[in-house]
């Protein structure tokens, strides 16, 4: 991992404590460690180590690779077991987005950026 990756990592471990009302000393407290190893991870100047990544990522319910900054998808991996729809868990649904021709995913985007718009009309 370069100083890039550790910068993106402590950026959203600090995001995620934040995210999740947690201070640094009780993160520190779940992880059994000091508030200052915290500290460092979240500015950069320590990297976790993979055993420590792994129980961050369990704690907040993400993947490590959205921890180490290889995705951007911080969605809880709970999540995409959950139902969607008549049985369709939404790993199944994104696995048929991807599954669809280009063409077909733009023409996919369009229509729920209309369901969307039309959902944000409707709540206003």
């Amino acid at each position: 991992m370069n100083i890039n990756q550790g910068n993106i990592c402590g950026k959203r471990i600090k995001a995620l404590r934040k995210k999740n009302n947690l201070t640094q000393c009780q993160l520190a407290e779940l992880l059994h460690m000091s508030r200052s190893t915290v500290l460092k991870y979240e500015t950069g100047r320590q990297i976790p180590p993979v055993d420590r990544i792994c129980d961050i990522a369990d704690i907040f319910d993400v993947s490590t690779d959205y921890l180490y900054g290889v995705s951007d998808c911080s969605l809880p991996l709970s999540k995409l077991n959950e139902i969607f729809y008549d049985d369709m868990t939404y790993s199944e649904l994104i696995s048929i987005v991807l599954g669809l021709s280009e063409e077909h995913q733009k023409a996919f985007m369009i229509i729920l950026e209309c369901l969307r718009k039309k959902q944000n009309r409707t709540s206003e």
